[in-house]
């Protein structure tokens, strides 16, 4: 990630697009791709205007605004080779623009439709922030509340250095649990931890109370990335609610923002027939498709990031914050939207982490943005609200080149 210093001196676009995540596969390539356009520069000694120009690198392809989005998406999924690729645009006043376009596996002629899913990847943590504000609006959980006020159990035997973390920390990335982010991490976690049997929520459980009783992976209040700290926090939730967190993600946060296509899982898991991912390349260049049971995370990290929707459902997600983030009330009162879009742990220099949102600060704003994906899809989602605009694209690949195709849309569609 580059350094927030520079990211103040950035237009808010740009400082949307650096804000976001790298996918778990693609950070090394994410990361060569910025120290090419990145060297011999330092944190506080930095040519601004030269790593601007720098960023052009992004824009290969130009949106003409005077004509319509899916032929500007038409050429960016040409340019970058890329499968399919969606993105829309929203203001206080609604959706001004979406479209899609490409297909739904490489080598097939089925194209993809406005409706189709695509997963978000990380960008649905901040789904599962939204639902644990609504309960924390209900007064079932506190931003303060601790593992062992849900679990008393565990008061004698959590770790002490984790004895006070509370839920606010585990949803802002500063608890110190352990992280969970690679792909040995997440695929081999039924070796790692004994007893992961039963429920989902039972599975959660376990989970929660293997890494509480551990010491901490990093310092508690540093930022360190850790969709861990999302297992946690939903096991606590569904202990509160007495439901599962997939039961809860459709009641407080799905129905209530009528986003009738989300759907928690891969696409392909809801129906063969929908959008495939693309993992790899051939030595031609061309996407290759993912089997379809391949890569299938274990359901119980569902709260860190798997989650599927159309462009359409995502724009108007990002639309409910939008609007929350602008004094708008909807099934949130504003301050609890607020309230989440404020950093909790520093990540640089005048930029954070809230809850389930990368911050900067840029012209006296908060600008808020995600990431997520998992070198098979990509999805970026930024929220400016000084110029009231939203905007999100959804791509079904996520290495490097599908990664830039993003950050090009995204650079040319927010104004």
């Amino acid at each position: 990630m580059m350094t927030t210093r520079v990211m103040l001196l950035l237009t808010p676009a740009i400082a949307l697009l650096l804000s976001c995540e790298p996918p778990r596969e693609s950070r090394e390539d994410a990361q060569r791709t910025v120290q090419q356009s990145d060297t011999e520069t330092t944190d506080d000694h930095r040519d601004v205007s030269s790593f601007e120009r720098s960023l052009e690198q992004y824009r290969q392809v130009l949106f003409d605004r005077s004509k319509p989005l899916d032929r500007f998406l038409s050429d960016v999924r040409a340019h970058y080779r890329i499968p399919a690729i969606a993105a829309a645009l929203t203001t206080l006043d609604g959706i001004q623009t979406k479209a899609a376009v490409g297909v739904k596996s490489h080598g097939r002629p089925e194209t993809v439709a406005i409706d189709d899913i695509f997963c978000i990847g990380s960008c649905a943590k901040s789904m599962t922030a939204t639902l644990i504000a609504s309960m924390v609006e209900e007064g079932l959980l506190h931003w303060d509340t601790r593992p062992i006020d849900v679990f008393p159990e565990l008061e004698t035997a959590i770790h002490p250095e984790l004895s006070g973390i509370t839920i606010r920390q585990l949803l802002s990335h500063s608890a110190g649990v352990r992280l969970f982010v690679s792909d040995e991490d997440f695929f081999s976690v039924h070796a790692t931890i004994d007893g992961l049997t039963g429920t989902i929520g039972q599975q959660r459980k376990r989970f929660a109370f293997w890494n509480l009783k551990r010491r901490s992976a990093t310092s508690p209040g540093s930022f360190a990335y850790s969709n861990g700290g999302y297992v946690i926090a939903a096991a606590m939730a569904e202990k509160v609610a007495g439901e599962s967190w997939e039961t809860l993600m459709k009641e407080r946060v799905f129905e209530p923002l009528d986003l009738k296509t989300a759907y928690i899982g891969w696409p392909q898991e809801e129906s063969t027939a929908n959008v495939r991912r693309h993992y790899h390349r051939d030595s031609a260049g061309n996407p290759i498709p993912l089997a379809l049971d391949a890569r299938s995370v274990p359901p119980l990290f569902h709260p860190a990031g798997i989650v599927s929707v159309s462009i359409t459902d995502f724009a108007n997600y990002a639309l409910f914050h939008l609007r929350g983030l602008n004094g708008v009330s909807t099934t949130l009162k504003p301050k609890t939207i607020d309230y989440m879009h404020r950093p909790v742990v520093q990540t640089g220099d005048g930029s954070g982490y809230a809850l389930g949102w990368n911050v900067i600060r840029a012209d006296d704003v908060w600008i808020s943005a995600h990431s997520g994906g998992d070198s098979s899809v990509y999805a970026v989602i930024g929220i400016d609200r000084r110029k009231k605009v939203a905007g999100v694209v959804l791509c079904n690949m996520g290495d490097a080149q599908a990664t830039a195709a993003c950050a090009n849309v995204m650079l040319e569609l927010m104004p």
